[in-house]
This record gives structure tokens, C-alpha cells and sequence, in this order.
């Protein structure tokens, strides 16, 4: 579905996009103070071996080479889910989602992956975001989206895997490899 990205490969976006995520929460006044997220880092094993990577006729370049680690982990702070408070399915969606856009879905919708604590200060809500990969690398999003619900979310990303598996033209997915896109990780 994301034109060839891994898991691997997936994984090192998590903390670049940890940044953009805090930029744009920072800027937002509807989300600003509202939304927390965990500290993450890299860890690397001491004589890590690297990966090295070579594609070939990949858009207008004859050779395109990369080095990624081998190995690597994330360590994240951890998050207390005992604490986590009790919202009807219906709105914590609605929450979600609406997040999400604001955020131009640069985080995966799926519930699982925000935590919902209370603010006895504020008397009010907050968010906790866990997982920080940059979503559209990972379902291979190339134009701004917005989803009214999980629902169109879901059919708009099932309709997605069924052309890009089943009706993509070899002539498509040639100017897939040049065409600039919205969601690029800088």
C-alpha cells in the first residue's frame, strides 16, 4: 500500500516526525496545551552494522544509494494507562479525527494509538499521542486528505490498496517516483 516502505525503514520516521507533530500542535490553538506527547530518541548498538541500499531506475535516476542502520531501537518515556479516562467510542473518534486533520494526518487515526487523561487543573481533557510514525509514508498518502470519520478513512484507504495493488498502470507507478507530494518527510 505505501509503495515499498517497511517496517524498518517505517520505524526511523517516528522521531522526525515527533517534531513536526510538536511544531504544528505549538501552532495550533485548538490543540495547543491539549495534546502531549512522549520524549523519544534513537538508541544504537555500539559496531551497528549499516544497511546498504541501491535502487536502480528509480524515477529519473539511474542509481539512488542510502545507508540506514542495521539496528537500532526507540526508547520512549513511558505512559500510564491506568490513568486513562472513559469517553463514549462515538466521541473520542469524532476527537481523533478532527485532531488528525488539523494535524493534516501526519499521525494514523486509529484510536489505539491516543490516550485520554484528565487535567484537574483545567478541568478538562487531554491527549497523549503513542504512536508517532509518520502515517503518510506508511499508506503512501501523496495528496492533502481530510476524513469526515474512521468510516471514510477506512473505505478511502481500502479503495487506495485495492487500485494501487490491482489497477495501477506500469506508466502510473513510473510517475508515482517523480511526481513531488504533499506529505513528504523534510
Amino acid at each position: 500500500m505505501a509503495g515499498g516502505v517497511n517496517r524498518h525503514i517505517s520505524g526511523l520516521t517516528r522521531i522526525k516526525n515527533l517534531e513536526l507533530l510538536n511544531q504544528k500542535i505549538s501552532h495550533n490553538k485548538n490543540w495547543h496545551g491539549r495534546v502531549k506527547t512522549p520524549r523519544k530518541w534513537f538508541w544504537l548498538p555500539k559496531n551497528n552494522k549499516l544497511l546498504h541500499i541501491t535502487g536502480k531506475n528509480i524515477g529519473n535516476k539511474k542509481e539512488l544509494a542510502t545507508m540506514l542502520p542495521g539496528t537500532y531501537a526507540i526508547i520512549a518515556d513511558a505512559i500510564n494507562f491506568d490513568e486513562e479516562i472513559k469517553i463514549s467510542h462515538k466521541k473520542r473518534n469524532k476527537i481523533i479525527m478532527q485532531l488528525c486533520n488539523d494535524l493534516e494526518l501526519i499521525i494514523d487515526p486509529h484510536s489505539n494509538n491516543f490516550i485520554f487523561k484528565y487535567d484537574e487543573k483545567k478541568n478538562n481533557f487531554y491527549i497523549v499521542i503513542i504512536d508517532t510514525e509518520h502515517f503518510p509514508t506508511i499508506v503512501g498518502l501523496k495528496d492533502k486528505k481530510k476524513f469526515r470519520d474512521h468510516y471514510s478513512w477506512y473505505l478511502y484507504l481500502t479503495k487506495k490498496c485495492f487500485h494501487a495493488t490491482f489497477l495501477f498502470t506500469k506508466k502510473q507507478r513510473l510517475a508515482l517516483q517523480t511526481a513531488p507530494h504533499y506529505y513528504a518527510l523534510k
